[in-house]
């Protein structure tokens, strides 16, 4: 039976839903992809054209923030192909450029100044609600810091994710739709039981964890303005909120100095409490760790690459 392209990006949501694999990135984006062939294709037929320009390089983009954009719908494709209800062509993925931003170190000076400026701000603030917004914004940037959540992770943090009584956050709205858990340290469940209940007494029936003014998650661009704003009181250095996740598996890894043959063991929790698919991703940390592959190498005998499986590519 012919499908409309409506139908078949329905289809898609329902069967993404039911696998745990959709969140509201994926909604924005496969709206955004219809909402062009709308405007750019007077037919309800999904077409190569279609696919094609939605997901041609634009001239502000790089070749990975193109493929970003691209990744969903060659898994929209994909699915349609496996079920025989298109014949239109995947997009290819561009040759991604190298990283060229380096993390920040963050020193424990550093991080002190920090969260002592995010804490002044708050005590400082001109009215109720900039104090609370200041103290969002205090709170979030503490989880970030002690549990190596993604940016993107604690934003769109729900209510129903943070399990206050046992502290374990359920991160679903995340990189590749894998879905994980956090465990929050003592400390950070103390702190995040009180903003709860700040944040409930302020909006009762509030959807996400963190709560703005609009009834809605934060954005990126706010968060990193926040961030900003406490940062470039204590330095001059460049720094984002991401480098939070950096610290957060660097100063795990430093820590590991002594531990020989559970190496492996603590590198593979890291890597399942970060969310990353793959040991070459966590790998990547190893390189921000300096000389740490000689003192692995003093207190077990072996090398890094021995303990750990190689990064292809």
């Amino acid at each position: 039976m012919f499908k409309t392209r409506q139908e078949l990006i329905q289809s898609f949501i329902e069967y993404r839903i039911a696998s745990n694999k959709w969140n509201e990135g994926s909604n924005y984006l496969i709206h955004e992809f219809d909402n062009y062939c709308n405007m750019n294709q007077h037919t309800s037929v999904l077409t190569q054209e279609m696919v094609d320009g939605w997901t041609a390089k634009r001239n502000t983009e790089l070749n990975r923030s193109r493929n970003n954009r691209a990744l969903l719908i060659r898994s929209f494709i994909f699915f349609l192909r496996e079920r025989g209800l298109t014949e239109v062509n995947a997009p290819e993925l561009l040759h991604a450029e190298p990283k060229q931003y380096r993390p920040h170190a963050f020193t424990n000076t550093e991080l002190s100044a920090f969260f002592a400026e995010a804490d002044r701000q708050v005590i400082e603030a001109k009215n109720r609600n900039i104090a609370f917004n200041a103290l969002t914004s205090a709170v979030l940037f503490r989880l970030l810091y002690s549990s190596g959540m993604r940016t993107t992770e604690a934003r769109l943090l729900k209510t129903g994710d943070v399990d206050l009584q046992s502290g374990v956050v359920h991160i679903n709205s995340t990189k590749a739709n894998l879905r994980h858990f956090v465990v929050l340290h003592d400390d950070v469940l103390k702190m995040l039981r009180r903003y709860n209940e700040l944040a409930t007494a302020r909006s009762a029936n509030r959807e996400f964890f963190f709560l703005t003014s609009n009834g809605h998650c934060m954005s990126h661009g706010r968060l990193t303005d926040r961030f900003q704003k406490i940062w470039k009181q204590v330095s001059d250095i460049r720094a984002v909120p991401y480098d939070l996740r950096h610290n957060y598996a660097i100063t795990n890894i430093n820590s590991w100095t002594d531990a020989g043959f559970d190496f492996y063991d603590k590198f593979l929790y890291l890597s399942k409490s970060m969310g990353h698919t793959s040991l070459e991703s966590t790998r990547y940390y190893y390189s921000l760790v300096p000389a740490l592959a000689d003192t692995i190498y003093a207190q077990s005998g072996k090398s890094f690459d021995e303990i750990v499986p190689e990064v292809n590519g």
